[in-house]
């Protein structure tokens, strides 16, 4: 028996649907409902990045970097944290927070 399938246009971005089938044949007859399943669209990217990036000095090996975050409208759905990449000496280290603001510490400035 081969699985059937239907791509669903026109829903809603990042939005949460209950799908259900049901199958009839050429008697006009219907079963009942499947179980339902509950199955999310997928978000689209943010429209715009974090803005009003500051840089203040704590001390001579580290700094705290702060910004503005992106408007609720141009998220596009739920946010999970920002991302920082700083380049100590040659090599990119990420720092992920869900807060607008992260102290880097350790640095070496040459």
């Amino acid at each position: 028996f081969a699985a059937r399938g239907r791509v669903l246009t026109g829903v809603e971005e990042d939005a949460e649907y209950s799908v259900v089938a049901f199958v009839n044949n050429t008697a006009d007859n219907t079963s009942g409902d499947s179980a339902p399943y509950i199955a999310n669209s997928l978000a689209t990217a943010p429209t715009t990045s974090p803005t009003n990036i500051r840089f203040i000095a704590s001390n001579a090996t580290s700094v705290t970097i702060a910004w503005s975050s992106v408007p609720l409208l141009q998220l596009n759905g739920r946010p999970l944290g920002y991302s920082i990449v700083y380049m100590p000496l040659a090599t990119a280290s990420p720092v992920t927070t869900t807060d607008t603001s992260v102290v880097i510490a350790g640095l070496m400035f040459q």
